[in-house]
C-alpha cells in the first residue's frame, strides 16, 4: 500500500517492536481492515 510506505516499521533496519506510528498512517491501516472507531 503506497499510502503506508514512510512507516517506520516498513523501512529497512527498523525493529519490529514498539514503533510511532503517525494519525494518518493509523487510520489506513484501520481502513484497510474495516475498523471504524
Amino acid at each position: 500500500n503506497s499510502a503506508l510506505e514512510e512507516m517506520l516499521v516498513i523501512k529497512r533496519g527498523q525493529r519490529l517492536s514498539v514503533q510511532p506510528v503517525e494519525k494518518k498512517h493509523f487510520d489506513e491501516v484501520c481502513k484497510m481492515a474495516n475498523i471504524h472507531l
